[in-house]
């Protein structure tokens, strides 16, 4: 009896993370740095390859997000999830700096996805509402 409590509660959670669609990161790394604070989000790393998702809050609709990153070696993309939505918001390659502005327009939690193309070695991204 105890044994099918635990697993009827097992299953609950596993459905309920599911029915919420949660993103999930899949990645493999050496050297991540990740940091949060609410509305701020940077990423730091020696060598990535996979999926990372990180959630930002928006203060208000109206908020614009600046970024920036650079990339020594590989391909990767960032997107933007709002409201289950996703939008790509740029790629970039080795060698390469990107920096920029985008206009989230929610107020409230959105996700940042950095999903790889392969292996990317030596990055550094910064995402900032302001």
């Amino acid at each position: 009896m105890k044994k099918r409590v635990t697993l009827v509660i097992v299953l609950a959670m596993v459905l309920a993370l599911c029915l919420a669609g949660c993103e999930t990161n899949g990645y493999m790394a050496t050297m991540l740095v990740r940091t949060t604070v609410n509305d701020k989000y940077s990423v730091k790393f020696g060598s990535l390859e996979g999926k990372l998702n990180e959630q930002i809050k928006s203060p208000s609709s109206s908020a614009t997000m600046k970024y920036s990153g650079k990339l020594e070696e590989g391909e990767l993309t960032v997107y933007l999830k709002v409201d289950g939505t996703e939008k790509e918001l740029f790629t970039i390659s080795g060698g390469e700096e990107k920096s920029g502005s985008v206009q989230v327009g929610k107020k409230g939690w959105f996700s940042v996805i950095i999903s790889t193309d392969g292996k990317c070695k030596k990055g550094e991204f910064h995402f900032d509402m302001e």
